[in-house]
């Protein structure tokens, strides 16, 4: 099952600019690496970090874990199903014993962190209804229950925050999404602000900087100002199917199933400037179709999943040459000053690794 709703990682604001050359790279798969400690299935996270003293395995049995997130004391992450949770452990470890912040949430998918110890994830909601919602709770005291900011949302997934306003990506029922906006603190009866819409295409991830909001439909990615706009600038378009979307140094990066479902059989990483561009440019590809999929930034670095080779990779912004962080099974990632962590969405891990 291929995911539709799904949260942008953030960036910090001093990554760098969007002028990149393209690299291909082509490394095996983890099956023809290493099978396991004990010849099982090469995606078991647990069994693979047996060989890899320096990757820490944080909690296990989190089933369909999903979006991830960081700050300088723990980890946090949602647990996608009709009764899922949003977690957390400490980033130096919790006894494989994690805390939920929030239990019997209707398909919980991205997650964002404020400044001032809050919380905000995106329940789904059914599949045929607009029972989805936006939530928020303080991180050190949720006891009393999460706070609804908005309610009867059309499948939200992507979530991002800025100092004052929450914005998330609606996929919609019937194809057609939305970009909508409240305040931090909610909105008001009728819901969220639609900042952005669309009658063909649902949207999957938002992502926001000081000035732009971007996002994202099944193929494309979009920028507007803050402030709105008459049209939204298209960034890229044509790509099959947008897996992860980061907003940084002016512009958005982004991973693609395909560069083109009819022409072009890589899956890659992308980016272009909020200005726009005439084409994203194609910093790292690997061949063969199979998936880039989660993504985050540092200062310096990208860091994505590679899901054909089951690899965490990494290479400088200024100059892409792609390097294997650790060979583990990822979806989505976060990354602080030292680390990365991942969710392996299959085996229910949480895992950490340095940089």
């Amino acid at each position: 099952m291929r995911a539709r709703w799904v949260a942008a990682a953030f960036a910090g604001a001093g990554a760098a600019a969007l002028s990149i050359a393209a690299c291909v790279y082509d490394i095996p798969p983890l099956a023809n690496v290493d099978a396991g400690h004990d010849g099982g299935d090469a995606t078991d996270d647990t069994d693979a970090a047996m060989f890899d003293e320096s990757v820490v395995t944080l909690a296990t049995g989190q089933a369909n874990a999903f979006e991830i997130a960081v700050d300088s004391t723990n980890v946090y992450w949602t647990t996608t199903q009709a009764d899922g949770s949003v977690m957390k452990c400490a980033i130096s470890g919790c006894d494989d014993a994690p805390t939920a912040i929030a239990t019997n949430q209707e398909f919980p998918w991205g997650i964002a962190l404020d400044d001032a110890g809050g919380i905000y994830w995106t329940n789904g909601g059914a599949s045929d209804a607009a029972t989805g919602a936006v939530m928020r709770c303080d991180i050190a005291a949720c006891a009393g229950g999460p706070t609804v900011v908005a309610s009867s949302q059309a499948h939200p997934g992507g979530i991002a925050l800025d100092s004052t306003r929450v914005y998330w990506a609606n996929s919609g029922l019937d194809g057609g999404g939305s970009i909508e906006s409240c305040p931090l603190v909610g909105c008001d009866a009728d819901g969220g602000v639609a900042f952005a819409s669309s009658v063909d295409e649902g949207f999957g991830y938002v992502a926001l900087d000081s000035t732009y909001v971007y996002w994202s439909g099944l193929g494309d990615v979009y920028a507007c100002g803050k402030g709105g706009c008459d049209a939204a600038t298209t960034l890229g378009s044509g790509e099959h199917d947008v897996d992860s979307l980061v907003a940084a140094g002016g512009g958005a990066y982004w991973t693609v199933w395909k560069i083109s479902p009819t022409t072009d059989n890589r899956t890659a990483l992308l980016s272009c400037p909020a200005a726009g561009c005439a084409s994203p440019n194609v910093i790292a590809a690997q061949p063969g179709g199979d998936e880039l999929w989660g993504l985050a930034l540092d200062s310096t670095n990208a860091y994505w999943s590679d899901i054909a080779t089951q690899s965490i990779m990494t290479c400088a912004v200024a100059a892409c040459t792609p390097t294997v962080v650790t060979k583990h099974f990822g979806y989505y990632l976060a990354v602080d000053s030292t680390s990365v962590y991942w969710t392996n969405y299959a085996d229910g891990a949480i895992m950490r690794t340095p940089k």
